[in-house]
């Protein structure tokens, strides 16, 4: 007993040390992290207070530019009426300046800012790149703070300024104004935040415009939060005013309640030790069992025969302590006559052997109720292999087992669900797994459920790039049991087992069981939906009778060459085409005979064009082809093998009537035009040209009046 109480003092020495420096680390680290915490806070909203002020300012910056954008006819004087409104409101401006083609022509007060009037941008090294990158964004962007013409610095904000003329946005200039440095402190309260700071621009480590740059090196510990502006990003960096506090002020204290404790736990130990050491042969039998399982625990003599349960073993076998003695007898009369036989094989085999064993079966209690358990015993032998005790435990797992038959009963409601269903059906658990795979899950993707059961269900019929990122969910769904798609719909591309793809619909639920969280998705063939919707945007931009596009999606289409052409400097030509007095083929024939021309029309063309060119029915009779990267000669070639392909045709009517037609064409090029509209109307004027001059003729657009065609 000595040594215990000697060992005890040590261990309880050693603990109360350990637990000492983990406290002192645990404070340390709290305090440390409350400090950190509050400079957070107070930096936030500092922070806030500056990109808030910031924010007002290049507001104004905006309004001016949108004042500029819907003046066209701007001068020095209305441009000073509207700046003296601005600066009537308090505000953290120094200036208002406007460069029409990026020279300084306006600014705003006159006074102390004439330096910079009739500056070119272009000419200032330090300020063209920022004013490029305005130009080039095409929205307001943030420099500095920089040194400025007029003396001093400031924040400058910039915005591009477009106007509108003949129907286009055209870029009139810039608009700059000079936020004042010493104000924008003053107003987020920088210099009276009670906190020790410093900013600089991202990616210059070392600068810092305001306070000390050591604040942003690792050892200072700062706290660094990013300030967004438009076209550039800040990083502010704060501690307290006298740098982080070590020790937390209460640390004697705990020191001496862990003194007191220390002492308090060896004495108590001591007379744990004294109390319990007429104890230890029952605490001997006792860890035993515990170290087999900790539910319903027995022991037994085998001397003697005696045995001994525990009060949750009499609970388990439905007896009371006070009116029954448990023998083996006893328990072999309770297990179902059908285990009996198996149990005694086991506890014999665990005797003879000097061994263990494990095993589940079943109780009846007195009351009839039938009680699953799991049983575990372990015999212990003394010299010789002698069997002298015999320790076990029992677990009651009648809920486990309910549980495993309530799964099963749910797994074929499912399976009768899925069988009646449209839809795949497919369930995991949270690793990916699949568990349950539905007989449409198999005539879907072709994996039968052998062979898809217990594999990952994203990386047998997703694409890979999605898979990735369905893993990656699939972590926060094992936490928490939710996720971005439980409980919504969803379009995703899937993969059968033939390697092919097909659309697919996906609906997904999510349940838990126990301590793990299961996923139940159904998916639904879309192809034919998709089909009908593609087929839909068919109809929406092509012409029903030629197959051509429309007129409206052929304007679309010019819109968009011609915006390629002002970009590359590419040539770009419009044909326009009309049968030659098509109302006399309606007329004498007929409109179908009519339609059967237009139809031939529409085929003809379709023949002739390359991959890139656009042919389309403008209306009636009327067609119009767009040919990108075509000069003007290649145009009026392919209009007149068109020409030449219409003249030869040979159709007839219904009647068996020869049926011929031929066309006139107007062609025009645009290198430098003024949009699709004065194009087309070039084109037009050429084709009337041709129906001048006597019809079934390719005529180039010119700038002669265009003569009456006649019908």
């Amino acid at each position: 007993m000595k040594k215990q109480i000697i060992r005890h003092i040590a261990v309880t020495a050693l603990v109360t040390l350990l637990l000492g420096g983990f406290i002192h680390w645990a404070l340390t680290k709290n305090f440390f992290q409350k400090q950190h915490l509050d400079i957070t806070r107070q930096l936030s909203f500092t922070r806030f207070r500056l990109e808030n002020s910031i924010s007002n300012c290049l507001l104004i910056v905006e309004g001016v530019s949108h004042f500029i954008s819907s003046t066209p006819d701007l001068t020095a004087e209305k441009f000073q009426s509207y700046a003296a409104l601005v600066f009537k409101k308090k505000n953290l401006l120094k200036n208002i300046g406007a460069a029409p083609d990026m020279v300084i022509r306006y600014v705003y007060p006159l006074k102390g800012n004439q330096a910079i009037l009739g500056k070119d941008y272009r000419s200032l090294p330090g300020q063209w790149p920022d004013v490029r990158k305005a130009l080039a964004s095409g929205e307001l962007v943030t420099s500095g703070p920089l040194k400025l013409v007029q003396g001093g610095t400031g924040l400058i904000g910039r915005a591009p300024v477009h106007v509108m003329k003949n129907g286009e946005k055209h870029l009139w200039g810039l608009v700059s104004s000079v936020i004042d440095m010493d104000r924008l402190y003053e107003s987020a309260q920088l210099r009276t935040s009670g906190m020790s700071m410093a900013i600089r621009k991202k990616g210059n480590p070392l600068l810092a415009f305001y306070g000390d740059p050591a604040l942003f090196l690792p050892g200072a510990r700062a706290v660094i939060l990013p300030v967004i502006l438009p076209g550039a990003e800040w990083e502010m960096a704060a501690v307290p005013p006298q740098g982080w506090s070590g020790l937390p002020p209460y640390i004697l204290a705990v020191d001496a309640f862990l003194l007191l404790f220390g002492i308090a736990v060896g004495y108590g130990g001591i007379r744990s030790i004294q109390k319990n050491h007429a104890l230890s042969e029952i605490r001997l039998s006792l860890d035993m069992s515990q170290a087999i399982s900790h539910l319903g625990n027995w022991s037994m003599n085998l001397k003697t025969g005696k045995l001994w349960w525990s009060d949750e073993t009499f609970r388990i076998f439905g007896l009371d302590r006070e009116t029954v003695t448990p023998d083996m007898e006893l328990v072999r009369s309770m297990l179902m006559e059908d285990e009996r036989r198996q149990v005694d094989l086991a506890v014999e085999k665990a005797i003879n052997e000097c061994g263990k064993y494990t095993m589940d079966h079943r109780i009846i209690r007195p009351n009839g109720e039938i009680i699953h358990v799991e049983a575990r015993g372990s015999v212990q032998c003394g010299p010789g292999g002698t069997p002298q005790k015999f320790t076990g435990t029992l677990l009651d797992i009648t809920p486990r087992k309910m549980a495993v038959e309530e799964l099963k009963a749910r797994e074929e409601q499912m399976r009768a669900m899925a069988r009646a269903s449209h839809d795949a059906l497919i369930m995991i658990d949270s690793s990916d797994q699949i568990l349950f795979w539905s007989d449409m899950a198999q005539k879907m993707f072709g994996w039968t459920a052998d062979e898809a059961r217990g594999r990952s269900m994203h990386r047998l019929i997703t694409l890979p790039e999605d898979c990735k990122k369905a893993l990656e969910g699939l972590k926060h769904f094992s936490r928490s049991g939710t996720g971005p798609v439980i409980d919504s719909v969803m379009e995703f591309t899937a993969v059968k087992k033939d390697k092919t793809t097909l659309p697919v619909e996906r609906s997904v639920a999510a349940f838990r069981l126990g301590e793990s969280h299961y996923a139940v998705g159904s998916l639904r063939d879309i192809k034919n939906r998709k089909k009908k919707e593609e087929e839909l945007r068919r109809l929406a931009t092509t012409d029903g009778l030629t197959g051509l596009f429309n007129r409206r999606r052929f304007m679309e289409l010019v819109l968009g060459a011609l915006k390629e052409n002002r970009r590359y400097k590419a040539p770009f030509s419009v044909i326009m085409f009309d049968a030659d007095k098509f109302k006399r083929v309606n007329d004498t024939f007929g409109h179908e005979a009519g339609d059967r021309v237009l139809v031939d029309i529409g085929k003809t063309v379709g023949q002739m064009m390359r991959e890139t060119d656009f042919p389309g029915r403008l209306g009636g009779e009327e067609f119009g082809v767009g040919l990108p990267h075509t000069d003007l000669e290649g145009a009026r070639h392919l209009a007149e093998r068109l020409r030449a392909a219409f003249e030869t045709s040979s159709l007839t009517t219904d009647e068996g009537r020869p049926l011929s037609y031929t066309a006139s064409f107007g062609v025009a090029c645009c290198r430098e035009c003024h949009g699709a509209e004065d194009l087309m109307k070039q084109a037009d004027d050429a084709l009337y040209q041709a129906k001048a001059k006597g019809r079934n003729r390719v005529e180039i657009y010119t700038d002669t009046p265009r003569e009456d065609a006649g019908e």
